[in-house]
């Protein structure tokens, strides 16, 4: 079941996201890739998201995602999950915060007013790291990372497809569209 907030317009905010959960602090910002989903082009896709958690035991995922693998158009997701980060991630980035005071709300509010929740991803059906990436650009930008959290720490890990945890390869960022 999914609920509106007035503030997340056209976005699929999940059970169990509530006021409290959007406005208590988030003690770590994760980006993590997981498994590939293969299109119909025979292109394995490896999907990006991020994690904002609370503790061990809770998190929200901030999602850029397709209704099905060819479905271009995207929807903007906040789910509440009862771990910090998923176990079936590939590779997990963590992000250095520059504020003790980060809120989810105050974070998909940034992205709203920033224009990063219209997004459709590319004809091959790629984009979610493009996705991550300039989320995590425009919270560095705003100060709530630490300054060289894309630079330093992302991009030497989202700018390559990983198969496994310890070996990724090169491979171009493929842009969708913010509209």
């Amino acid at each position: 079941m999914s609920h509106q907030y007035p503030q997340f317009p056209g976005s699929f905010v999940g059970e169990g996201v509530d006021d409290y959960i959007l406005d208590a602090p988030v003690r770590a910002i994760c980006a993590a890739v997981g498994g590939a989903i293969r299109n119909s082009a025979g292109i394995d896709l490896y999907h990006w998201r991020l994690f904002l958690v609370y503790n061990e035991n809770t998190s929200i995922v901030f999602d850029m995602a397709k209704n099905s693998t060819e479905d271009l158009q995207s929807v903007p997701r906040i789910l509440r999950k009862p771990y910090a980060v998923t176990n079936t991630a590939i590779k997990v980035v963590e992000l250095p915060l520059a504020s003790a005071t980060l809120t989810a709300r105050k974070l998909w509010e940034k992205l709203y007013v920033e224009g990063c929740l219209q997004y459709s991803y590319s004809s091959s059906g790629e984009g979610c790291r493009a996705w991550v990436s300039k989320t995590i650009c425009v919270w560095e930008s705003h100060g709530f990372l630490a300054k060289g959290a894309h630079e330093n720490v992302l991009w030497p890990v989202i700018s390559r497809v990983w198969t496994d945890p310890n070996h990724g390869y090169p491979n171009e960022m493929v842009h969708g569209g913010f509209h």
